[in-house]
């Protein structure tokens, strides 16, 4: 049976990371006295972050071995209350000449410290922001459990997070629940595009003046910041169901969300969110309900939920 299109040309809503952070969600209230302005600024331009929960990572003691090619040294975490343990190793050409020696910081025990040759400390390298990319870890300490989906608009995602309950809930929960797991915050800036398709070869339900009325609504529509950053955390919150910190837009979309008024006036034919991870060393995200990806799409197509034609193979405008 021939399906039928609603318009003869559809446009959608695209949203796309065009940049990404990972940080232990502890570290937001030092980030300015440890971070450079650049980076303090690109994140400042991060309005949605996806907060986060992994295995807290710590360096066994005493394990450094120095050879000409390698720096290796021991790493341990838990799983429910089991300490588990693997050997991991830095290339020795990826440290700097003047780092001499090397040993693991005091308890808790989470830097690997960098000495000179006279013996004093001149760099520490926390580990906490790049498990992802030793592949000898397994997976369940690799992996980031997205717990809760947030945004900061006026002051950015960094100063929402430093006066924010739930996270202090989420960390206070962490600290009882899980001891052996730490909270991570992967914040990321978006932008968008109004992609359009022609719709060959089928039957079109509108036509004439409402199409061309629509057309326009459509062309004419531009999302504020306020309005974008909605409409990325609703999909992405509706996507990963984080229900356990998220109360609202797990039903989304649906027509009581304010945040999709100008979204149905102008009558799009879907919106989509893209995470992608691949510029952080492809770092992947899960939920309890989404398995592990460095890459996810929220994908949202209101002419199937309309039992309309679905919509494919968009070009930008």
């Amino acid at each position: 049976m021939l399906q039928t299109a609603k318009y003869a040309e559809e446009f959608a809503l695209e949203f796309f990371s065009v940049d990404r952070f990972i940080f232990r969600a502890s570290d937001v209230f030092t980030l300015d006295d440890h971070s450079h302005r650049e980076w303090l600024d690109r994140l400042d331009n991060c309005h949605v972050y996806f907060l986060a929960k992994r295995p807290r990572l710590s360096l066994v003691p005493h394990s450094v071995d120095i050879s000409t090619d390698t720096v290796s040294f021991g790493a341990e975490w838990h799983i429910k209350g089991v300490r588990k343990q693997e050997t991991l190793s830095i290339p020795r050409n990826s440290f700097d000449e003047a780092e001499h020696s090397f040993a693991v910081s005091p308890y808790p025990h989470r830097e690997l410290v960098s000495y000179d040759a006279r013996g004093r400390a001149i760099m520490a390298t926390l580990f906490a922001s790049s498990v992802h990319l030793f592949e000898n870890l397994p997976s369940e300490v690799r992996d980031l459990e997205v717990v809760y989906i947030g945004k900061g608009l006026r002051n950015s995602v960094r100063d929402r997070l430093l006066h924010h309950e739930t996270l202090q809930r989420i960390l206070g929960d962490i600290g009882s629940e899980d001891p052996g797991n730490e909270a991570c915050v992967v914040a990321h800036a978006f932008d968008y595009r109004k992609p359009y398709l022609l719709m060959r070869g089928m039957p079109v339900e509108i036509t004439g003046d409402q199409a061309l009325a629509r057309h326009r609504k459509a062309a004419a529509y531009r999302p504020s910041l306020e309005e974008q950053v909605s409409l990325i955390e609703a999909a992405s919150i509706s996507y990963f169901q984080t229900s356990k910190y998220n109360n609202h837009y797990l039903d989304f979309p649906r027509r009581h969300h304010r945040v999709l008024r100008p979204v149905y006036d102008a009558d799009f034919a879907f919106l989509s969110v893209q995470v992608d991870h691949e510029k952080i060393g492809g770092q992947r995200l899960y939920s309890q309900k989404i398995p592990p990806a460095s890459d996810h799409l929220a994908f949202i197509d209101f002419r199937t939920g309309e039992g309309l034609a679905s919509v494919s193979g968009f070009r930008s405008e």
